[in-house]
């Protein structure tokens, strides 16, 4: 069976950087003729500027994608073995973070969150070695504060502060399977992809160009304080809603519905929400 072809290595479904680039120098022919009929340059390549404002607008249209929710910017791992509550104080909590994790009284260095990790979205629980499927129903986010609970098997909640997630403590070592929004780095000079320039790195959004150069026209007149931004940015939301209307085509395929309050037409027996 023949492997699927990468996007990036799909002319037809990725663009690199100067492509994004070219279609914003077009965008802005009158201002360009108009800055550089008195010796200026705007978006070339070997300007420092350039890169700054480039890698300006593709923040700004990775956090537009993201909180529409696209899937590019929704991704997922597993904690394997996150360790048992150290203390059985319920006033003391366990935390994961980039820099590693706390069992509520030592500082570990693994497990840990991932680099491109922002923020997470939903987290299930399961008991560590036995192989066993992740539960359906997803951990309970807490807003507020995190309440102080005896120590079970189970945490079952979890809360988002200060770029880490608290939870409760278990009095087993668990996995923790996390739904996360993530984030692609800046374009710069060898990264991806090795001696290749910043401008001529490859996009990893999916016939991103258009979108992306009509944010760049955004941050070049932002920078010039014309009033043309604020049309560009527009145009640009314009077109990332095209990208994220293909996530939408698929999803409408799909047929959803609510859970019951009581849980038992999705097999679950009990007094309502699987309880």
């Amino acid at each position: 069976m023949t492997p699927p072809v990468p996007a990036s290595a799909n002319p037809t479904a990725q663009d690199n950087l100067t492509v994004a680039l070219n279609m914003a120098r077009t965008r802005l022919n009158e201002q360009l003729a108009t800055i550089q009929s008195v010796g200026g340059k705007i978006l070339g390549t070997q300007e420092a500027f350039s890169q700054q404002i480039a890698n300006n607008g593709w923040r700004n249209l990775m956090d537009f994608l993201g909180n529409l929710g696209y899937q590019l910017f929704t991704n997922q791992f597993v904690v394997i073995g996150f360790p048992v509550a150290a203390s059985q104080d319920p006033a003391v909590q366990c935390w994961l973070s980039w820099s590693g994790c706390s069992d509520g009284v030592n500082v570990l260095t693994t497990p840990a969150l991932p680099a491109d990790f922002v923020s997470p979205l939903q987290l299930w629980e399961r008991y560590t070695g036995q192989n066993m499927p992740f539960p359906t129903d997803p951990m309970e986010k807490i807003v507020g504060r995190l309440p102080s609970i005896p120590r079970s098997t189970w945490m079952g909640m979890w809360q988002w502060r200060t770029d880490a997630i608290f939870l409760p403590g278990s009095l087993q070592v668990e996995d923790l399977m996390i739904q996360y929004i993530r984030y692609l780095p800046d374009f710069v000079d060898g990264s991806p992809i090795p001696n290749v320039p910043w401008y001529q790195q490859t996009l990893p959004l999916t016939r991103g160009a258009d979108a992306l150069a009509w944010y760049i026209c955004a941050e070049t007149e932002a920078a010039r304080k014309n009033d043309w931004a604020a049309q560009f940015r527009e145009l640009g939301e314009d077109a990332a809603r095209r990208i994220f209307n293909r996530d939408v085509r698929a999803n409408q395929r799909v047929n959803l519905r609510r859970q019951s309050r009581s849980g038992r037409l999705e097999g679950n027996v009990g007094y309502g929400y699987t309880y």
